[in-house]
């Protein structure tokens, strides 16, 4: 178009080439999977698996045992493409507790009381499905409470 600067050019939306075009979000209402059981021994255990096209808001995965736990780690599995966290301890002494940098932050780590708590940050979006491990390294079993909010298209 001639007239206009550079910086201000009319957009004819009817005429672009666009694959998708969003003028409201895009995701629809926000949805929990909970996950409350035990995990066992020495083994990756599947906590949350959920099937679908979506963006994640936030959640966590919470450890209340009596004994350390800290070379515990977990595990979130996006279209296929696994994201691993560090355990909770390389976590607690590298200090990864900024949602805006990391996938995994950790929000608790009591090695006194043996509390551990890895928080799962907001805006990650996945195209086919996501998945949330558990892996326990220190072969007990123990309850964990596990909590994913999300939203699918």
């Amino acid at each position: 178009m001639t007239g206009f600067p550079d910086w201000l050019v009319p957009v004819n939306i009817s005429r672009q080439e666009l694959a998708e075009i969003t003028n409201r979000p895009k995701f629809g209402s926000s949805q929990q999977a909970v996950y409350s059981s035990t995990v066992g021994p020495q083994g990756t255990t599947t906590i949350i698996s959920i099937t679908g096209k979506g963006m994640i808001y936030g959640g966590f995965v919470s450890v209340v045992v009596n004994q350390q736990q800290s070379a515990d780690f977990v595990i979130v599995i996006i279209d296929g493409v696994s994201f691993v966290g560090s355990s909770f301890f390389l976590s607690n002494r590298d200090q990864i507790i900024n949602p805006s940098n990391d996938l995994f932050v950790l929000q608790r780590f009591d090695d006194i009381n043996f509390r551990y708590k890895f928080g799962i940050s907001y805006g990650f979006t996945f195209e086919e499905s996501i998945v949330v491990q558990y892996i326990e390294l220190h072969s007990n079993t123990f309850s964990i409470l596990a909590k994913l909010y999300y939203a699918l298209v």
